[in-house]
């Protein structure tokens, strides 16, 4: 039963790190304990790949008693829902605004200092504004075609990847305080990894391999092997930086799961 407890605890932490919304108190108050940050670590990719299947069971669900249409239709307004805004829209927010603030001709240096986390700061821009909308309508776009096509479950992954690359960031240090935002002991993040590793095996046994490896070869050069390496990360991360890495993250496994349709 304590095992139980503390598996339930490590995913309600996972959870209030990787998204501004956290549970009720009711459901939270019966497992307050203290976890180990290694559990708390291994349980990230798993606790992304469970709302992604939250958000796809009700697409199922009305798919299974009107047509695949209508599930698509909610499956849109799901997976758009937990993408866009379990972080309060600040992922999108920093996307468009990093984006934007590239193309005016900024060092990518400046463009990370630069990003703005507020949507509607960042959407007073009329170029940025249009610049969101065309980007919004094309993600929309393929969580339809992707349930349409009959291949919903690839949003697991897509949310599950977010985590991931949340989870791998947080173990850099603060840009201020100089403390790395999960204090785990030196070797600690090879739970992420055996965990990580788990999803990805799982993942390329049940989807088309060219999403699948797709993803796994975009999470792990880039987000896992180079990102936090680059030299506007060398002096730490802010907690912006982490969320805008996820939900890029997110996007790019979105984009891979296209191979399958």
């Amino acid at each position: 039963m304590k095992q139980i407890r503390s598996a339930v605890a490590a995913f309600i932490a996972s959870w209030g790190m990787i998204s501004d919304y956290t549970l009720p108190k009711a459901v939270i108050a019966p497992f307050r304990m203290q976890i180990p940050s290694k559990t708390v670590l291994f349980c990230f990719p798993f606790c992304g790949a469970l709302a992604g299947v939250l958000a796809l069971l009700p697409a199922l669900l009305i798919g299974s008693f009107f047509n695949r249409f209508a599930g698509a239709l909610v499956f849109t307004l799901a997976g758009a829902l937990l993408l866009f805004f379990k972080d309060s829209g600040r992922g999108l927010a920093l996307l468009v605004s990093y984006v934007g603030t590239r193309f005016s001709g900024s060092p990518p240096a400046l463009a990370f200092q630069h990003c703005d986390n507020r949507l509607s700061e960042v959407l007073k821009n009329p170029v940025v504004m249009l610049m969101t909308g065309i980007f919004v309508i094309i993600v929309l776009g393929m969580l339809f075609a992707l349930f349409y096509r009959g291949a919903g479950f690839w949003f697991i992954a897509v949310s599950a990847a977010d985590a991931v690359v949340q989870a791998r960031l947080c173990l850099e240090p603060d840009r201020n305080t100089k403390i790395p935002f999960i204090r785990i002991a030196k070797g600690g993040e090879k739970y992420l990894a055996v965990s990580s590793l788990i999803l990805a095996l799982i993942m390329m046994c049940v989807f088309p391999k060219v999403a699948a490896l797709g993803a796994f070869v975009v999470l792990w050069v880039w987000f896992w092997r180079e990102l936090p390496g680059i030299n506007e990360f060398s002096s730490g991360l802010s907690s912006d930086w982490i969320t805008l890495g996820g939900f890029w993250a997110a996007v790019l496994t979105l984009l891979c799961g296209m191979g399958m349709l």
